[in-house]
């Protein structure tokens, strides 16, 4: 059963600025790395870069003429400078770099922009020369708060909660979509109209043009059309309003996008990549640097036939990040952009880069004259370095081939919680992970076991390998934790094989223990039951170990006990998979295509097919979700499973004795929406063992299902059906996140404290002391700090990633 404090590691929707963002993968070359804090997400802009750390600060580097790195002065940094103080809640969880501009979208869905203000970018209403640090945040149109923002040479767009667009700043090329040309608009104005479905999952700005990843996969762009950047077939000048969806090459949607200079480029469901536009450079990677390209072609020769998880577009070069965690470059070379150790241009995609240390990368992004990329736990950065955009603490003309690791500083919080039966864990910013509570089959990795009670966090005994972790999941007694290099270990109770370490034996595993996954040997995400396991490779394919009574194994046929993780089980049509969560006896996938499909026991309903029957062996043709019909994620209690649909609402189905459905009667077989309390929309839902929480859009907790451990909040001990109330959370009073255990919840809130409440029996509430049952209302705070583990996810076409730096998921430019 998954109890992760939502925004999983698996999957990235990809949505570039124009400077470089990329939703999966960032690019390398010079490094800026943080040691005591691990980088969560870079943005490249015209000669500076900022990043996101993982407890939430704000650092930037490079040129700032404009004061666009955001730390009170003009001065050009050549290494990583913490910006001045966020606006409340003081926290970030995306960055977005243009020409001199940088904006922020804060955890609690506002943003703030700061730099260069000459075309009202910043969007303050009241345009100065320059903002040097960063202000209060921006009014936006309604609904108020963004999921995503991207930055162009001179305006900045925003992707609003209810997946509605807004743009403003330079109108030059009517690339705001307001329908004509205009003076500065100096306010986010109301949204632009989007052909049908009217919403998007994605926004990336270019120099003048803009393009929006639509919730159905299809794209449209508008603004400047000189070099056929837009992608409609006659490069015809301006396009004032967004127009129709662009026609792409098989299979006709898209899962990520980027807008360059000039030309546009996108990753198409199943991992193609395909460019337009400006070729110059041999940007398009279509082996020409003579003709600009005005409609999407076929798309580019990946190396080794890969697939990509990202794509970031430039100026004139362009990179991708390749679904192994390699990165590929194409395009104009001067300045050492394409990160080969050459000038030359190059019109087709390079081999893989040697990125530093050998680790993965999961993100890329392409600034004017710069890369920067996501590389384990760190930034590697490389190409012009005459303002020390590379981050590397000189500024020393280019960087030829990717940096070391670049530090940033800071302290080392806490990343992300995750409650189980009678423990809990944290991972920490740096990737250690902590946990507490009972250790009877050394849940807690510290090398024994015992009976006692451990009510506050201990570090584990350490992780093999890189030793850091970038996710952590527990099932009923055991957890594993993917590290940055998406390699895998395991630790806990192993009755039943569910540690996958093929060992063949029961003996509970006391320390982490590196687990050997099929090809490519690497995971994105992770769903623990409570006696098996299964994770979403790199690529999107799944393996599930351990107990199969029930065909929970989904490998057709029902084989006992599985002590390793064997070859991929047969998804469904488009047979890849983005998430994955695990009950007590059965799993479900969310697919690539934003489809749900569950397989194992069926005695509750909880495959969700509308008529319970004997066990599914195979995953079999995706349920039907309630409209629109996807889903962004999957989460799984002991026989119940909840949905996060494509426009935050949640579906519910399986087992509903508790009240976690709503209704009457013991089931429901088919997913059916839950009645949330106002507004009505979700960003993250979370499956305990008899209740459910989810994580409103605005910014509230509501739980419902059994009481009886006052696990819903409420300060009672009865059980709840949907609607539940809001918690009254403590402090600031908003969450980020929300994590439903076994009979205890946890919630992260938007300035980072911790606050659990339920069964504190084995002292799983960390509080320092074990109160049994006593705690049914949020705790006062503990004594530890927490990053915000989650972003707000809208897409429905996300692909499997490599590995989710930010904890959640999603663009590099928010």
């Amino acid at each position: 059963m998954r109890k992760r404090a939502l925004a999983a590691l698996a999957v990235a929707m990809a949505v570039p600025a124009l400077w470089g963002t990329t939703a999966g993968a960032e690019g390398a070359a010079g490094a800026t790395t943080l040691n005591a804090q691990r980088a969560a997400r870079v943005d490249v802009g015209d000669s500076h870069a900022c990043a996101v750390a993982d407890n939430g600060e704000v650092f930037c580097w490079g040129y700032n003429w404009s004061g666009q790195t955001g730390t009170g002065t003009t001065t050009d940094w050549d290494a990583p400078e913490r910006t001045d103080p966020l606006p409340p809640p003081g926290r970030a969880q995306a960055v977005a770099t243009g020409g001199d501009t940088t904006c922020a979208l804060l955890v609690d869905g506002a943003v703030t922009c700061w730099g260069s203000d000459l075309y009202g970018q910043l969007g303050n209403g009241a345009p100065t020369a320059i903002v040097a640090s960063p202000p209060a945040p921006i009014t936006l149109p309604s609904p108020g708060k963004a999921v995503q923002i991207s930055v162009g040479y001179n305006f900045a767009c925003a992707v609003l909660t209810d997946g509605k667009v807004t743009c403003w700043g330079g109108d030059t090329s009517g690339q705001l979509g307001n329908g004509a040309p205009s003076a500065d608009v100096t306010a986010p104005p109301s949204p632009v109209a989007l052909p049908s479905p009217g919403t998007a999952v994605a926004v990336s700005a270019g120099d003048s043009h803009v393009c929006a990843l639509l919730t159905d996969g299809k794209v449209t762009c508008w603004g400047n059309d000189s070099y056929g950047q837009l992608g409609n077939g006659a490069a015809a000048g301006d396009v004032t309003v967004p127009p129709a969806p662009i026609t792409l090459p098989s299979p006709g949607t898209a899962v990520a996008i980027s807008a360059g200079g000039y030309h546009t480029c996108v990753v198409l469901t199943g991992g193609a990549v395909t460019c337009w536009g400006s070729a110059v450079g041999g940007a398009l990677g279509n082996g020409t640097s003579l003709v600009p390209v005005d409609a999407p072609p076929a798309p580019v020769s990946l190396p080794g036939g890969a697939s990509a998880i990202g794509v970031s577009a430039g100026y004139f070069a362009t990179c991708a990040v390749l679904d192994g965690g390699d990165i590929s470059c194409w395009g104009q070379g001067g300045r050492h952009m394409i990160g080969t150790g050459s000038i030359e241009n190059l019109d087709t995609p390079s081999a893989p880069l040697t990125l530093p240390g050998g680790l993965p990368a999961s993100a890329v992004a392409v600034g004017s004259n710069s890369v920067c990329a996501a590389v384990g736990p760190g930034i590697s950065c490389w190409g012009d370095d005459r303002y020390g955009q590379i981050g590397v603490g000189d500024s020393n003309g280019d960087n030829t081939l990717p940096s070391a690791p670049i530090d940033l500083p800071g302290a080392n919080p806490a990343a992300q919680v995750v409650a189980f039966t009678s423990a809990t864990c944290s991972r920490q910013s740096g990737g250690v992970v902590r946990c507490w509570g009972i250790d009877d089959d050394g849940q807690r990795g510290l090398g024994t076991s015992d009976a006692a009670i451990h009510e506050s966090p201990s570090s584990l005994a350490g992780l093999p390998g890189v030793g850091s972790a970038a996710m952590v999941e527990a099932g009923n007694e055991h957890v594993c934790a993917i590290q940055t290099d998406a390699s895998l270990a395991c630790w806990g109770l192993d009755q039943m094989g569910q540690i996958g370490n093929g060992a063949g034996s029961s003996a509970d595993v006391l320390t982490p223990e590196a687990i050997t996954l099929p090809s490519p040997g690497t995971a994105v995400d992770i769903g623990l039951g409570y006696a098996f396991s299964c994770a979403v490779l790199t690529g999107g394919a799944v393996t599930c170990w351990g107990d199969d009574s029930d065909g929970q194994l989904g490998n057709a046929g029902v084989t006992g006990v599985v002590h390793a993780p064997p070859a991929a089980v047969t998804l469904p049509s488009p047979g890849t998979a983005s998430r994955i969560a695990a009950g007590r006896a059965f799993a479900c996938a969310v697919l690539t295509d934003g489809k749900v499909t569950c397989w194992g026991d069926d005695g509750w309903g909880q495959l969700g097919n509308g008529a319970p029957s004997a066990d599914v062996t195979a995953p079999p043709a995706p349920i039907t979700l309630p409209s629109p019909g996807t889903a962004t994620d999957v989460d799984a209690g002991r026989d119940t499973a909840c949905a996060l649909l494509a426009d935050g609402h949640v579906a519910c189905w399986g087992q509903r004795s508790s009240g976690q459905i709503g209704g009457s009667g013991s089931s429901v077989t088919t997913p059916t929406l839950v009645d949330l309390p106002s507004p009505g929309t979700a960003y993250a839902v979370s499956v305990g063992e008899y209740h459910v929480c989810a994580l409103l859009t605005t910014f509230q907790v509501t739980c419902w299902g059994d009481g009886a451990n006052g696990t819903l909040g409420n300060g009672g001990r009865t059980d709840q059906s949907p609607p539940g109330t809001v918690v009254d959370l403590p402090g600031v009073g908003t969450a980020i996140s929300v994590s439903a255990g076994f009979n205890h919840t946890c919630a992260v809130l938007t300035n980072g404290d911790v606050t659990c409440w339920g069964s504190d029996e084995y002292g799983q509430l960390g509080n320092g002391a074990v109160d049994g049952d006593a705690v049914h209302e949020p705790s006062a705070l503990l004594n530890m700090r927490y990053r915000p583990s989650w972003v707000p996810d809208f897409s429905p076409l996300a692909p499997a990633r490599l590995l989710d730096t930010r904890a959640g998921q999603q663009t590099i430019d928010g």
